[in-house]
């Protein structure tokens, strides 16, 4: 049986084997790759498929032989199939989070400002989605960046509010790159962080009366988009559902 799993830098505490094996995967397992190794994981893997997450998402392209019209667009690649003559790369952090904004969230960002809180592989599938749903103005804040966090004139009177890093990601709970002090009076806040389910961000949002959703909703249905793209099944958006509720339970439990 073909096996399948995660590569990132930093996994131990990933929910992805449990998700993939909700969808009938039990062959998944997650591969801690440290930098210097990337290259010879990505020659020498007998795995078929795999997700990529930080801080591969852009670094993986130059091993892909070719690139799905998403991941061209996006210019990120989360998902990688083996080919006869090579690796084939995807994009479906964009499915996911269109998903979570359209779906999960409800929110029609048409019209709309948008502040993007990082710079990584996951807000280039953010930038993309926003603007294919039609987001009037998309500004990218990042430490290094043209915007900084420091030029809060910038992006203070964003209507939506998108958190792609890292930070607050369990074990460090309770750390954010910014306060939502700093905006005006923004109309939702998505953190794209998973665990843990309620962040800093997403708390001051929901004490505030402010739509707030995290990135459970998108991780399951990137996760269900790959599970697609390796075995050729489709999965239903009932069983996204309820995988999504599955997850949630757990991780509220």
């Amino acid at each position: 049986m073909e096996a399948y799993g995660l590569i990132g830098q930093k996994l131990s505490h990933s929910l992805s084997p449990q998700i993939h094996a909700l969808f009938g995967n039990h062959q998944y397992e997650c591969y801690e790759v440290k930098p210097e190794r990337l290259k010879t994981f990505l020659r020498d893997t007998p795995l078929a498929g795999m997700n990529v997450t930080i801080p591969y998402k852009i670094s993986v392209i130059q091993y892909c032989n070719v690139l799905s019209e998403t991941a061209r667009k996006v210019g990120s690649v989360n998902t990688m199939v083996r080919e006869h003559d090579g690796w084939r790369g995807y994009n479906t952090d964009y499915d996911g989070f269109k998903y979570l904004v359209t779906g999960t969230a409800g929110y029609d960002p048409e019209g709309k400002k948008a502040a993007i809180l990082g710079n990584g592989g996951a807000a280039r599938a953010v930038r993309a989605v926003l603007h294919d749903l039609g987001a009037a103005e998309i500004v990218t804040v990042s430490r290094r960046g043209p915007v900084t966090y420091d030029d809060s004139r910038a992006y203070a009177d964003a209507d939506l509010v998108v958190q792609t890093t890292p930070v607050g990601m369990y074990p460090e709970d309770g750390r954010s790159v910014i306060s939502l002090d700093v905006f005006d009076r923004p109309e939702a806040v998505f953190d794209l962080i998973y665990n843990p389910m309620r962040t800093s961000i997403w708390s001051e949002a929901r004490e505030r009366g402010i739509t707030a959703e995290n990135g459970l909703s998108m991780l399951v249905y990137q996760a269900a988009r790959a599970e697609e793209i390796y075995t050729g099944k489709t999965i239903s958006d009932e069983q996204v559902t309820d995988v999504i509720f599955k997850m949630a339970g757990q991780m509220e439990g």
